[in-house]
């Protein structure tokens, strides 16, 4: 009766139960055989040895079925901890899809404003220039709004050409104020890497480094192949951060400034860390700022090695 009142609350089936229930009979069994064997009211106690027996068949019974019924259980959280982990991984992967997306969509008004300025005062003094940089401010824009969600990683080149886009616009506008050389390994523009590490370390560069000088900024892009590893270097002669910019950027304080912080450098990190491993490295110059991370190399069969890619 005890059993059958605390079965929710022990949480047993009904299986278990009656199992239970035949374990109590037959130590009621055995109990009274011997006390009737004891005080001599039967010549032989063969009923308690065939309840010990049953006792013990009964409850090996048991075991084995609530190991069978925990196993069974296992198994079943087991496949549901992989599906949560699959959903959950899928997810994760919109999410940083979407961050992506997010930050290509992102057009600075002022960017667009002064760059439509510059075409509308270039078609009266030269319009042959005007319709060159309104075809480069085109295939710039269309590199921000062409988002693929399906895919994480896009061709160096195809980065290369939305910076190309972006440095022409600037060199239009800023002329001998800014000057930017680009030296880029061809077999390295059809490797595969993760959109936007290149172009806002450019921009920051132009924007943060190079056209804080009066005359005479300069920015250098390098792309090479250094030691198994794709090495992407950003220089500009721009001027150098502070101590505190330079500590919050290399994650080693507080917010405690705002210079050359520029276009989404703590992401850059996050993003190179997650992907690859890897760090972004800001070195100071003698002149001038050095931004440099490395990125792997696909192997001939599309496989990323030693990274996060998936």
């Amino acid at each position: 009766m005890y059993l059958y009142m605390k079965r929710t609350e022990l949480r047993i089936t009904g299986i278990e139960h009656g199992l239970l229930l035949l374990v109590l009979y037959f130590i009621d069994v055995y109990c009274i055989d011997q006390l009737v064997f004891t005080k001599g009211l039967i010549g032989n106690d063969m009923m308690s040895l065939i309840a010990s027996f049953l006792y013990i068949f009964v409850w090996v019974f048991l075991l084995t079925y609530r190991y069978h019924a925990m196993y069974k259980k296992n198994e079943e959280l087991t496949v549901a901890l992989l599906e949560s982990n699959y959903n959950m991984e899928r997810v994760t992967n919109h999410a940083e899809r979407s961050e992506i997306a997010f930050l290509q969509a992102q057009i600075k008004p002022h960017f667009l404003f002064n760059s439509l300025n510059s075409i509308l005062s270039l078609c009266y003094s030269n319009p042959t220039k005007a319709s060159e940089l309104l075809w480069h401010l085109a295939e710039f824009l269309k590199s921000a709004f062409n988002i693929d969600m399906t895919s994480e990683f896009i061709r160096v080149e195809s980065e290369l050409e939305s910076i190309r886009s972006y440095v022409f616009i600037e060199k239009t506008r800023f002329g001998k104020r800014l000057e930017v050389e680009m030296d880029i390994e061809e077999a390295l523009k059809h490797q595969r890497i993760v959109p936007l590490l290149i172009q806002p370390l450019v921009e920051n560069a132009i924007r943060h480094g190079a056209l804080k000088r009066e005359e005479d900024g300069k920015v250098r892009l390098s792309v090479r192949k250094v030691e198994g590893f794709g090495v992407v270097t950003v220089y500009d002669n721009g001027p150098v951060f502070s101590p505190n910019s330079l500590a919050r950027l290399s994650g080693k304080a507080g917010d405690t400034g705002a210079e050359r912080e520029g276009v989404g450098v703590g992401n850059i990190k996050k993003r190179l860390m997650h992907y690859y491993g890897e760090e972004l490295h800001i070195e100071e110059q003698e002149e001038g700022v050095k931004v440099w991370f490395r990125f792997h190399l696909e192997e001939e069969d599309g496989h990323v090695k030693g990274s996060n890619c998936r």
